[in-house]
């Protein structure tokens, strides 16, 4: 309802409730609804990946409470596809969280986990020898949330060649 209204020439000011995804729309319909569409800084995440520390199988939760496990995951993850993708180019990731994209380094800190086999697949063992698997979960609250995390998804499948799925909520 707050999309068509705002291309209607209905709101004043607006911030939140909408989503980039609907920024290709507010721009072509800005002159015959008589408004503008200035992009804003925001403060804020759009989107969060974490794993669960406290699943209840003990090989992942070693593996995830490891700091290189998790900068291994992180260093694997192509922001710029995710923000030219998602975002239309529109976004940045924040200067606190180290995110250099290095997928043969990432692989390297996999192997030195003990995560060098493979199941018949090609995905990758734990490091006990045993199938290791990932669930991300996540909710359809925001329209960026889902594409992002299939692009997550793909990226760790092919690049890390870990079994990770997608489940939304």
């Amino acid at each position: 309802m707050v999309t068509m209204n705002i291309i209607s020439g209905e709101v004043d000011f607006l911030i939140g409730d909408v989503s980039l995804t609907d920024m290709p729309l507010f721009k072509q319909s800005e002159e015959k609804g008589g408004f503008r569409v200035p992009m804003l800084e925001t403060h804020y995440a759009k989107t969060i990946f974490v794993l669960n520390p406290t699943f209840e199988d003990e090989v992942f939760q070693e593996l995830v409470n490891n700091k290189d496990f998790r900068k291994a995951i992180n260093m694997a993850i192509d922001r710029e596809e995710i923000i030219n993708s998602v975002y239309y180019g529109f976004a940045s990731t924040p200067n606190t969280i180290p995110a250099d994209y290095d997928v043969e380094q990432a692989n390297q800190i996999l192997d030195d986990l003990g995560m060098t086999g493979r199941d018949d697949k090609g995905f990758r063992l734990g490091p006990d020898g045993e199938k290791f698997d990932i669930l991300l979960e996540v909710a359809e609250m925001r329209p960026d949330f889902i594409p992002t995390a299939e692009i997550i998804v793909e990226q760790l499948r092919e690049d890390l060649e870990l079994n990770i799925s997608l489940k939304q909520i």
